[in-house]
């Protein structure tokens, strides 16, 4: 018969569960708050900067609706790359839903707006089958 290892089994019969440090955790939310407090003003001075200093090439309006927009979705999308390379697909497919949806949520409204501007009858009211399809496809 073959022996067993004593040391080899004990290793395995242990169970270690890690430990929460509440006030670490919570010191350490505050400080990356306080950082995305800092960047995102930073964003705002660095943004209102380039628009004073050329104010007949770049507007605000430019900016905001379409170059952040355009940055965070890469932001988005290179997240979802790393993630599937790591293999975590049910993270990617989360991350793509959650775009879909934010996508969705923005262009109803946005076209509802711009088809009032035009002065074409557009509500948020939609026909049953308009809703299923929305919601088939939005997850």
């Amino acid at each position: 018969m073959a022996s067993i290892d004593t040391a080899s089994v004990s290793s395995i019969e242990t169970i270690h569960y890690p430990r929460s440090n509440v006030p670490v955790a919570l010191s350490l939310l505050m400080a990356v708050t306080a950082l995305l407090y800092l960047t995102a003003e930073n964003l705002v001075d660095s943004l209102e900067a380039m628009t004073a200093a050329n104010p007949n090439t770049i507007s605000k309006e430019f900016l905001s609706l379409i170059i952040l927009p355009i940055l965070s979705n890469a932001a988005e999308h290179s997240t979802a790359v790393v993630v599937a390379y790591k293999g975590k697909f049910d993270l990617v497919v989360g991350v793509a839903v959650g775009s879909c949806i934010q996508i969705s949520l923005f262009v109803i409204p946005l076209l509802v707006l711009v088809a009032w501007g035009m002065g074409k009858p557009l509500s948020l009211l939609f026909d049953p089958m308009e809703t299923v399809v929305s919601t088939a496809t939005n997850g």
